[in-house]
């Protein structure tokens, strides 16, 4: 809990400023700051759900559970990071090679189950790929649509270039799962945001809340790494293997390098809230 506690008080401060310059923002508003990119501020945030098809009973139970870990964790991803108002069916179908999906929201896992997969093929129930307006956005294996482009070049920065296929986009289309991680996760949510917004399926994305979800996500690895880091370090005691030990002396430098990353990874969300918040108060107003 403490390791945001920076980033906190400056969120409530600029919260504060802002209701004392704005009269149109109230005080019971302040809760709905900071929301989720692509998440209106001053909406009602509307949810992605699944179910599974009939006969799920029947399903090889193995399977079953995969599949509803993953959509579970999927659709949580979706939630937490996006605004879609869909309902998604997901069937077990062993004789699919991998996993496809179709724009009605129906979802065949088959020989691969996992919760990269099941953000892939969401995507394409959301209109990746899908939906008839793809075609007009991809011209030469480049996607062209603004809002995808602006929304690649604020994380991947001005010179990143939005490629696609018939089917498919890339970086971030969690194509593969070497392409797997939170981080990315996140990413690919953002990017099927502004992709369906440049197809006229949703609302814009907001890049400044786009670039503090993915600090934010950032922050989140890098304590994680820490804390490996020092799990590593005191499974080394000094009074086991000496101070001086190489073993010791190796894990202590990377608990040093670990934490250095985090602190820097915390400053880039302090940093990356003050915009996220005027972005948001920017909304309000409309």
């Amino acid at each position: 809990m403490a390791r945001f506690s920076m980033s906190r008080c400056l969120c409530w401060l600029f919260a504060g400023l802002a209701w004392a310059w704005s009269p149109g923002v109230r005080a019971d508003q302040a809760g709905e700051l900071l929301a989720p990119a692509g998440q209106p501020a001053t909406s009602q945030s509307v949810h992605l759900t699944y179910k599974l098809s009939k006969g799920s009973d029947g399903w090889n139970p193995d399977a079953r559970t995969r599949i509803v870990k993953a959509m579970d964790e999927a659709v949580a991803v979706y939630n937490k990071y996006g605004n879609f108002n869909r309902v998604l069916t997901a069937n077990w179908n062993p004789g699919t090679p991998t996993a496809d999906a179709n724009f009605g929201g129906w979802i065949n896992f088959g020989g691969q189950i996992g919760t990269r997969t099941a953000l892939h093929e969401i995507a394409h129930c959301l209109g990746v790929g899908t939906c008839p307006k793809w075609g007009q956005f991809a011209h030469n294996g480049v996607w062209t649509g603004k809002y995808a482009i602006a929304q690649l070049q604020a994380i991947d920065g001005p010179d990143a270039v939005l490629h696609c296929d018939r089917q498919h986009f890339w970086p971030y289309g969690l194509n593969y799962d070497r392409e797997g991680g939170k981080a990315n996760f996140i990413r690919n949510v953002l990017m099927v945001t502004a992709l369906r917004a440049d197809m006229g399926l949703g609302p814009p994305p907001r890049p400044a809340a786009t670039a503090l979800e993915i600090a934010r996500a950032a922050a989140e690895a890098a304590h994680t790494d820490l804390e490996k880091a020092q799990a590593g370090l005191k499974s080394l005691s000094a009074d086991l293997v000496g101070e001086n030990d190489p073993k010791r002396v190796k894990a202590a430098e990377a608990v040093a390098t670990a934490q250095a990353k985090a602190s820097a990874a915390d400053q880039r969300v302090i940093d990356a809230e003050p915009a996220a918040l005027r972005e948001q108060l920017e909304d309000s107003r409309k």
